[in-house]
């Protein structure tokens, strides 16, 4: 870690807690002069570029500018040090001194991080980045981003800016910070990190060159209730009509220009999010026929003189009964006796089973933990009668609701067996 941050930050993990705490619009703080010299030149010495830019591509498919590796051990030599540095104890412990966020975690996939690669033309939408990691389901906390560019200019675009609404652009506020090298920015991801880039426009001797950084996200398991949201995706807002375009105002030849790009862009935006409504809305419908394909062929455990009409509810395919079990049952003899077999959970210490065919009761039984076998006379149902059997418990628990793990399926008991009987 000495050998690749500079002492300076390491040394003073309180006083940049204070700045990251007391940061606008939210959390932050930006450290110059992060990396030691001799280690940042390595890096760029061996910073990968695209062997082909021309077949780059965005999330949606579209062509892009940018270039990210994500599997960076795999660029060796230096990279192996930035690597093992970044998942190293010391400095995830220096991390959450100065932020304040105890159990962060590292993320071996570098998902969406790793080195990143800008080019003439590429810029990225104000955005909150996806919040959940897409194998661990972990929540996302923190973004550090090292910049690498020994040669900018501010004009040339690609600075930081950290926002505080961008839905509403008459009263957002922003901060920028220029993409200069060897600075860093260390800032909380939640709800409201709004953050993007202006699109690099480089001068026409200037295009070899391009806007690197070196990127890392860090998780954790939990996170405060508050900060808690539905997983999404990275959520993107498109950029909003100049602030100058007013009416009244005479719309120049440069003002045409920059709209129809803004309306482009955000078509182009749109039709990707439509695109990826359609793959998902097609999952969704496989998913429900697969669903239902499993339904109609799921079977309760059933001997006698009946058999199953469709697929029963309330019961999953291990016959753990989680909420009142309904069957749709046809007698091919009459049937006037049911036996019902099964297990009630040690989490259960107890409970309460009603039986009903049709509307009518036909009994009702105490259950209390371990194995029942019950049996029960009624009116003879004839033969060919089609008829409705309920199992109705007083209670159904999951072990999460008693404290014993995170399990949160609910259960009132495990069905056995179903006999069906006729007894003169």
């Amino acid at each position: 870690m000495q050998n690749i941050i500079n002492s300076t930050y390491i040394e003073n993990a309180h006083r940049w807690g204070e700045s990251f705490q007391a940061a606008q619009p939210f959390r932050h703080c930006l450290m110059t002069h992060f990396l030691r010299e001799e280690f940042m030149k390595a890096i760029l010495d061996e910073f990968p570029v695209p062997a082909n830019p021309q077949d780059l591509r965005n999330e949606f498919g579209g062509k892009s500018k940018k270039h990210a590796v994500h599997d960076i051990r795999e660029l060796g030599g230096t990279f192996r040090h930035w690597d093992a540095m970044l998942q190293s104890a010391p400095f995830i412990k220096w991390l959450s001194q100065i932020t304040g966020i105890e159990g962060l975690l590292f993320d071996p996939e570098y998902h969406g991080a790793g080195t990143h690669n800008n080019l003439h033309g590429q810029g990225m939408d104000v955005h909150v980045d996806f919040n959940f990691h897409r194998t661990t389901r972990y929540h996302r906390r923190l973004n550090l981003i090292i910049y690498l560019n020994k040669e900018w200019e501010d004009e040339w675009g690609g600075g930081l800016s950290l926002h505080k609404d961008p839905w509403d652009p008459e009263t957002d506020e922003w901060k920028t910070y220029p993409c200069l090298a060897n600075h860093a920015i260390l800032f909380e991801t939640n709800e409201v990190s709004w953050h993007g880039f202006e699109e690099i426009n480089l001068p026409a001797d200037k295009r070899h060159l391009s806007r690197k950084s070196l990127t890392v996200y860090y998780y954790s398991k939990e996170r405060p209730n508050e900060e808690i949201a539905s997983k999404h995706s990275t959520i993107y807002v498109q950029k909003p009509i100049p602030p100058h375009i007013m009416p009244g105002t005479t719309i120049t030849a440069t003002d045409h220009v920059v709209l129809r790009k803004i309306i482009k862009k955000r078509n182009r935006y749109l039709k990707g999010m439509y695109s990826r409504e359609s793959r998902l809305l097609e999952r969704i419908e496989n998913f429900k026929y697969r669903m239902r394909q499993h339904e109609e062929n799921q079977r309760l455990p059933i001997i006698g003189f009946v058999r199953q009409l469709g697929a029963p509810k309330g019961n999953l395919p291990n016959q753990k009964v989680y909420e009142d079990l309904y069957i749709k049952l046809e007698s091919v003899r009459a049937v006037n006796r049911i036996r019902i077999r099964g297990t009630v959970p040690a989490i259960l210490r107890k409970n309460r089973l009603t039986i009903k065919i049709d509307t009518q009761i036909i009994a009702e039984q105490k259950l209390i933990s371990g194995i029942f076998d019950h049996v029960m006379d009624f009116d003879a149902i004839p033969a060919d009668s089609i008829f409705e059997l309920t199992c109705h418990c007083d209670q159904y628990v999951s072990p999460k609701e008693m404290g014993i793990n995170q399990d949160a399926t609910k259960v009132g008991f495990i069905l056995t067996e179903l006999i069906f009987d006729h007894v003169s």
